[in-house]
């Protein structure tokens, strides 16, 4: 069975908001177990620069994608911090696991 400890998501920024800032706040939630990594923007036109590719590591390993999430959402809930899991990046591994 794999461990993982790097969540891949899509954070949805407010239309017009500050971006770095609002990339700092998610830092702030999630510091006691996760470090966060800002990537790339995904834009398909209407959604230029509101959607962002960032990873989450993990202070510690988990059995699934899904207790990663649990955690990282009990310290940054939805309603707060919009974002959708994309994949998973197993411990020792670089690349994601789209889920």
């Amino acid at each position: 069975m794999s461990e993982f400890n790097q969540l891949e998501i899509l954070f949805l920024h407010k239309p017009g908001s500050d971006k770095a800032k609002s990339l700092d706040v998610l830092r702030q939630a999630l510091q006691e177990s996760f470090s966060v990594e800002g990537g790339a923007f995904a834009s398909d036109g209407s959604f230029s620069n509101s959607r962002q590719i960032v990873r989450l590591r993990a202070d510690r390993s988990y059995t699934s994608a899904q207790d990663m999430e649990v955690r990282a959402r009990e310290l940054a809930p939805e309603d707060q911090f919009p974002w959708q899991r994309i994949g998973v990046v197993p411990v020792g591994h670089t690349q994601t696991l789209f889920c």
